[in-house]
């Protein structure tokens, strides 16, 4: 690839990484204003169900990469635990009552959960990948490479 070429790749990249930088900030503000304390209704749930769900191993992993699905009732309904982390905690604690966060007929671990899956919140963290890979590959095509003719 000519070096004329690289450099362009580089300014596109370049340009696009500043665009989704201010993208991600302007996202962030929005997610963490997003969600509030008082828009959740502060519950108490009873642990149904621990699931977890392993990962194959791979070669650069030292361990298996868990996966765990809670399930509780809050008024004789079901729900999905969103944002819920540590099976061992878990799985101790079936059949105990907890407290949790109830949100958009969603029930969540946590605020920062209930933060992070919404719209906004999904956005961000993609936005926030490729961001990074645009700086990668920017500084990718600014290495100087000798023509290949």
């Amino acid at each position: 690839m000519k070096n004329a070429k690289r450099k362009k790749l580089r300014n596109i990249f370049l340009v696009l990484f500043v665009i989704i930088t201010v993208a991600c900030v302007v996202l962030n503000l929005k997610v963490n204003n997003g969600v509030r304390e008082e828009d959740c209704e502060k519950v108490e749930v009873e642990i149904l169900d621990v699931n977890k769900n392993v990962v194959a191993k791979k070669m650069f992993r030292k361990k298996a990469k868990e996966f765990i699905k809670v399930t509780a009732a809050y008024q004789n309904k079901e729900y999905e635990v969103k944002g819920a982390v540590g099976y061992d905690k878990f799985v101790r604690l079936k059949g105990h009552k907890f407290n949790a966060l109830l949100y958009n007929d969603e029930i969540y671990y946590d605020l920062a959960s209930a933060k992070t899956s919404t719209a906004f919140g999904t956005i961000y963290f993609i936005l926030l990948a490729a961001d990074f890979g645009c700086l990668m590959l920017a500084a990718q095509f600014s290495t100087k490479k000798k023509d290949s003719d």
